[in-house]
């Protein structure tokens, strides 16, 4: 009896040998061939498929090459299980799995079901690409459309996962569904990185025509080179039919500001061209932006209110040269306001109507070298609501790290005030700037500082400032200056001084003329000496006053009103000196000190003596 079975068994097996050495020996080549021919006669690409062999309950191909538009793509060991169910329905239907690879890039296939009907020559295809790197997707992609991929994309990284769906047959339409998932991708160019942490992608071809509909979600963009995120919480919306991208929704927050709008990209196939509109609470903005071959032109228009700047250019993308060209009107107030300042900063209350003429600006990122030029008229300059100058200009260039005031004119009805100067955009941010004023009216320089009434002179000076924005201890300055044919007004440290050394009169005193040197050191405005010259008292003033409030000053007045008889016996100073020594010299001079703070003054009297009045009168 074992011998019986040992010899059926035997039979089996030779019976299984030979029926799987049939089949891959006759059977399975002349399938293979069929199907070839059908995908060669059905399918618009040329198929080539190595001999398969079995193995187990599995069909594997060990290679299937298409040519498509003259590159081959290989489909690598392509495992397949028949189902052979379907073959009393006189249909073919596989699933498998296989490497698809285009040089040297290569992605795994799952195929989950396929079906081929001889009959009509139908054919439906279902499959996956499981979760992998997204780089290898893209690459074979763009390998296959024979495309070079855009800078932005070469280091990219992420995940992604996609299926499809292709339905064929004869003499009708071709349908194709896909439909790609991503996440966490990240890509950079020059100092920016892209984040997009999920990404939808539908894909359909249906009645020969192409759509594609994509959905971004919490997008951001970081900025490296100044560590800082410049739009984040970002989402868009796009659709397209290949010759043309509808992005109906734009929505991002950058820096504390909600902005939306849409976009239409066309021309894609020859000349892309991007049209936007953008609009938040700050700002309103629209333009263009085309590739033409190596060389990309844009222009736009950003608006709010009455305020508008318009600007076009061009990138290089050989070259690697940014120009721009633009004009625009505006407000001062609304620029700085763009500016992020401290809440207390003095800058916000400067306010001006402002007309660019001219703004050129280029940047070479090959050579890290940038230029740039803008000529600025300005219209009732004021600050805290003061008009400081009726009209002016202001002519501004850059040179690389360094802005260069070519010229800042500022006029009103009597006079004018200009200033040259540069300043390093450095981290220290040290400049130099020289200032002319000549016959300008020193009510509309000083009234928008000082609450009190200070009447009016006209005044002229020369001032040379230098130092570090960064660090005002390393600020330097000197400033000559003089006014004449005014009217100062009355200035309350008089009264103090008055009750001090009980001249009453002192306090309705008004001078009409001065001058004297200041210096600015350590953050001390401090002045040699100084006059200040009215008929009644003329007083010379020596000291410091440090920026922070602190003051130790020295006032002398000198030669109290006097009538007309008795100035012209007192003109020479023989006459003065007959004075002195008649009246003596507590009559003719005081000196008072003030030490202390601004807001809590100290006076003290101090003696005058008699050598440095008597130098004082044969040296003036």
């Amino acid at each position: 009896m074992k011998k019986v079975l040992l010899i059926l068994l035997f039979i089996a097996v030779a019976g299984v040998i030979g029926l799987v050495f049939s089949v891959q020996k006759y059977i399975l080549p002349q399938l293979t061939a069929k199907l070839e021919s059908a995908l060669n006669e059905n399918t618009p690409y040329a198929f080539r498929l190595t001999e398969p062999k079995i193995s187990l309950a599995s069909v594997i191909i060990p290679e299937i090459t298409i040519d498509y538009h003259g590159k081959d793509i290989f489909i690598r060991n392509f495992k397949i299980k028949p189902d052979f169910s379907a073959l009393f329905s006189k249909k073919l239907e596989v699933a498998g799995y296989g490497t698809v690879q285009i040089d040297d890039y290569e992605i795994g296939v799952h195929i989950t079901d396929a079906v081929y009907n001889p009959a009509n020559k139908s054919f439906l295809l279902t499959l996956d690409i499981p979760k992998g790197p997204i780089d290898n997707l893209i690459r074979i992609l763009y390998k296959v459309q024979d495309l070079t991929i855009p800078a932005e994309l070469i280091n990219i990284n992420g995940l992604c996962q996609a299926e499809m769906f292709l339905k064929f047959e004869p003499e009708k339409p071709l349908l194709l569904k896909a439909n790609l998932e991503a996440e966490n991708l990240e890509s950079g160019y020059q100092n920016i990185i892209l984040a997009l942490p999920k990404v939808s992608v539908d894909y359909v071809f249906e009645n020969s025509k192409t759509s594609l509909a994509a959905n971004i979600k919490n997008l951001s963009v970081f900025d490296s080179s100044q560590n800082k995120i410049i739009i984040k919480e970002g989402s868009i919306a796009a659709e397209t039919d290949l010759n043309k991208i509808k992005i109906p929704e734009i929505k991002f927050l950058s820096n504390g500001t909600d902005w939306e709008g849409t976009a239409e990209i066309s021309e894609l196939k020859n000349y892309p061209t991007l049209t936007y509109s953008l609009s938040s609470s700050i700002l309103n903005a629209s333009g263009e932006v085309k590739k033409i071959f190596q060389t990309i032109n844009f222009k736009s228009s950003l608006s709010k209110g009455s305020s508008r700047v318009n600007f076009k250019g061009d990138f290089d993308l050989k070259s690697k040269i940014l120009k721009v060209s633009g004009t625009g009107k505006s407000d001062l107030k609304s620029v700085i306001g763009y500016l992020n300042l401290d809440e207390n900063s003095k800058l916000k209350d400067l306010d001006s109507g402002i007309e660019a003429e001219k703004l050129e600006f280029q940047k070479d990122f090959t050579n890290n070298k940038t230029g740039a030029s803008i000529f600025i008229n300005l219209r009732n300059l004021s600050f805290a609501k003061h008009v400081i100058a009726e009209s002016g200009n202001l002519d501004l260039r850059l040179e690389n790290d360094t802005i260069i005031i070519n010229k800042l004119y500022l006029e009103d009805a009597t006079g004018s005030i200009q200033a040259t100067g540069n300043m390093l955009l450095d981290k220290n941010n040290n400049f130099k700037t020289d200032i002319a004023i000549t016959n300008y009216e020193l009510q509309k320089l000083l009234k928008p500082f000082m609450a009190k009434d200070i009447g009016n002179a006209l005044i002229y000076a020369n001032a040379s400032i230098k130092g570090a924005l960064k660090n005002t201890d390393s600020i330097l300055g000197v400033c000559k200056w003089e006014f004449k044919e005014g009217n100062l007004g009355r200035f309350t440290f008089l009264s103090n001084i008055a009750s001090l050394i009980n001249r009453s009169d002192l306090k309705e005193i008004s001078f009409s003329q001065g001058r004297g040197t200041f210096n600015l050191k350590n953050n001390t405005l401090s002045s040699p000496e100084s006059i200040l010259i009215s008929e009644s008292v003329n007083l010379m003033i020596a000291g410091a006053l440090h920026l922070k409030g602190n003051i130790d000053i020295t006032v002398t007045t000198e030669f109290p009103q006097q009538s007309s008889e008795q100035q012209d016996a007192s003109s020479s100073p023989f006459g003065k000196i007959g004075d002195i020594l008649t009246r003596g010299v507590q009559e003719l001079f005081y000196k008072v000190r003030i030490t202390g703070s601004t807001e809590n003054p100290k006076y003290t009297l101090i003696p005058a003596s008699v050598d440095r009045v008597l130098q004082n009168l044969f040296t003036r």
